[in-house]
């Protein structure tokens, strides 16, 4: 029905993901996975304050709010997913208006108007929202993962970066 390879198509689909409503939705994913993050070094600061039998309640106060602070971000990013999605359902119809303007006779013949009515109403939308969800929650974890384990390397120790940067790449290769 359609070339996926050529660079008109390729362009399109960069511009569906790519837009301010994207840049906005993984901004605020990364603020919340910082503010999760943090509280691992919180906690750590907590502990050698309760053993060392100093004042810890400010950490706990941090601990704390590091554990419901990201639920703020968190809800905007996905208010911001839904106007992404909604976004680029819009350019998605654009396009395919545009790609198929001036094709009259494909619309004449069942078939052919069968399968892009599907593609514009049930298909497109499907992929391209299943697709935004995929990359959302995919961003969420790697940087969950990533911020977790330099919090780690912050509080425990720096070579734990290291030897998770090296087993990273020798599972990537």
């Amino acid at each position: 029905m359609f070339n996926s390879s050529s660079p008109k198509i390729l362009r399109q689909i960069g511009e569906l993901l790519a837009n301010r409503w994207s840049f906005a939705c993984f901004a605020l994913l990364t603020f919340q996975q910082l503010i999760e993050a943090s509280s691992t070094i919180w906690l750590v600061a907590m502990m050698k304050h309760i053993t060392a039998g100093e004042p810890f309640f400010i950490f706990l106060f941090l601990y704390l709010l590091c554990l419901t602070l990201p639920y703020i971000p968190g809800c905007f990013a996905l208010v911001i997913k839904i106007s992404w999605k909604q976004e680029s359902q819009r350019s998605f119809i654009n396009a395919f208006v545009g790609s198929n303007r001036n094709q009259i006779g494909e619309w004449s013949n069942k078939g052919i108007k069968e399968g892009k009515l599907s593609i514009l109403t049930a298909e497109g939308p499907g992929a391209l929202h299943a697709l935004i969800d995929y990359l959302y929650d995919l961003y969420g974890y790697v940087l969950s993962v990533f911020f977790n384990i330099m919090a780690l390397s912050i509080v425990v120790e720096p070579l734990f970066a290291i030897a998770y940067g090296v087993s990273v790449t020798c599972v990537i290769d």
